[in-house]
């Protein structure tokens, strides 16, 4: 869904590198800001002039600190990000400067102490989400949870930590604890998690329903009681930051567990909005799905809890007006 540009910010379609640089801000800062963005920093340029178009929007972009500034990954990962056409995202704050404002579209706590850390005034620090244009219906808890309904959304590669997850259901299955769990999403694991399962003896416990598309995803969120997200540091550094997969898991009343790293404990706070655990103590796991099947009190708080956390930050609207007002003080 699309919002749209305010009269005053009306341009001309933009062409070339222009284009391209524009079409990547816009990428990074979510689907929802595309047109009305996009429009906002780049007012008026002439199609015949996409270098002009596009130097002045890397002077801009530069100047507002989109990428690299707040970004937790090592600069290696930084190469392999998705905003390679901004030399903004190439470095951090040059040696003597401080940037005007950085904005960080999804990292808070992380994102705001790597920025403190290299001596940035917290005053000059705004945590910009992304977010969901609408909010589903917060379905009611399923009565009784057993077996209890575990879900898994996520690319099948190294950083979503799917092993440990594998191992956390063969300990599930060693305790006699009744589920079953489906993991949504394809990539280059495939093959070896399937494997994998098989060698556990939890491939009739595990249902890998591979790609599937969004509404779809919708639907396995409608029919888990549980999330789970087992992300971990890969060896090369990767690591998630906020999947998305989570805060719609919290806003449809699907229960979020999740492994203590990066941004996920922003969303999911132990014991308020989720449970976490740590994916190399398969029993602590067992412990908190335990709990989640068998305590409707806590099951219901924590429901309640993290649809309210995502109703106050994660709202697409709100947070794109926020977005907005910064890039306009910026131009000023």
């Amino acid at each position: 869904m699309e919002l749209p540009a305010p009269a005053a910010h009306r341009a001309r379609p933009l062409r070339g590198r222009a284009h391209a640089r524009a079409a990547g801000v816009a990428e990074f800062l979510g689907e929802h800001a595309r047109g009305r963005l996009c429009r906002l920093l780049l007012p008026r340029i002439p199609p015949r002039s996409a270098r002009s178009g596009a130097r002045r929007l890397g002077r801009r972009a530069r100047d507002c600190r989109l990428a690299a500034l707040a970004h937790p990954r090592p600069p290696v990962q930084l190469r392999r990000a998705r905003l390679r056409p901004l030399r903004a995202r190439r470095r951090l704050v040059a040696p003597g400067k401080t940037p005007s404002r950085a904005l960080r579209p999804d990292l808070d706590g992380v994102g705001r102490q790597f920025l403190l850390e290299r001596g940035l005034a917290p005053e000059k620090i705004v945590t910009i989400r992304r977010g969901l244009a609408e909010f589903p219906a917060l379905k009611p808890l399923r009565a009784p949870r057993r077996p209890l309904r575990l879900l898994c959304v996520a690319r099948l590669v190294e950083k979503k930590g799917l092993e440990h997850q594998l191992r956390i259901y063969a300990a599930l299955r060693a305790a006699g604890f009744a589920f079953e769990a489906r993991i949504v999403g394809d990539g280059p694991l495939r093959a070896e998690l399937k494997a994998r399962a098989a060698a556990l003896g939890v491939a009739g416990d595990v249902t890998f329903r591979g790609q599937l598309p969004h509404a779809q995803v919708w639907t396995e969120l409608a029919w888990a009681d549980v999330l789970l997200h087992t992300g971990i540091v890969a060896p090369s550094g990767d690591r998630d930051g906020l999947p998305n997969v989570i805060p719609e898991a919290m806003a449809a009343g699907v229960i979020v567990v999740s492994s203590p790293v990066s941004a996920t404990t922003e969303a999911v706070q132990q014991e308020r909005t989720g449970l976490v655990a740590d994916v190399d103590l398969p029993l602590a796991w067992r412990i908190a799905l335990e709990r989640l099947a068998s305590d409707d009190a806590l099951a219901e708080t924590l429901r309640r809890n993290a649809r309210a956390w995502v109703e106050q930050n994660y709202d697409a609207r709100k947070n794109t007006a926020r977005l907005i007002d910064c890039f306009a003080a910026a131009r000023r």
